[in-house]
């Protein structure tokens, strides 16, 4: 298995967000759905991360939903054991419980909470991914993607519940 330290999975994600600003620039500035932005996102990561599976809105844990029973964000009463997550994108082995990196995405239109900064917590404190990243996409006409700026790595001391 490929070893990844933080700097190098920074630059890979800051790297695919780039290309994804050049090459689809038009759907920020047409305020797309947040799903078609993750998703070419996503291919963009691919190539990034070659030795391993990049999927969008992946919630399997093996055959079964994943969940995070550390997040107690907008759980309705019938989920007693955990929430059901689909994480924006994924970067790990499927069929395995190597989970390299968890992405979350906004849009500037509506911008980050502390629920997805608790959330990203969680993923890494329940789902043990060993890196977590948020990433806001400027949309509309006025909106200037900056990767700096853009896409962020939460500091690992963020509390996680």
């Amino acid at each position: 298995m490929e070893t990844l330290t933080e700097t190098q999975i920074r630059r890979r994600v800051e790297s695919a967000y780039r290309l994804f600003v050049i090459r689809d620039r038009y759907l920020l500035q047409c305020d797309a759905n947040e799903r078609s932005l993750t998703h070419k996102l996503a291919e963009y990561l691919v190539p990034q991360f070659p030795h391993w599976d990049v999927d969008c809105e992946f919630n399997r844990d093996g055959k079964v939903p994943k969940s995070v029973p550390s997040w107690r964000g907008n759980i309705s009463p019938s989920d007693t054991q955990a929430k059901t997550v689909f994480p924006d994108i994924i970067v790990h082995k499927r069929g395995s419980d190597q989970n390299l990196l968890v992405i979350e995405a906004k849009k500037s239109s509506t911008a980050a909470t502390s629920e997805d900064a608790a959330k990203l917590a969680a993923y890494r404190s329940s789902l043990a991914y060993r890196f977590v990243c948020l990433v806001v996409f400027p949309v509309g006409p006025a909106g200037r993607p900056r990767a700096a700026d853009d896409v962020s790595f939460p500091d690992r001391s963020t509390p996680t519940g």
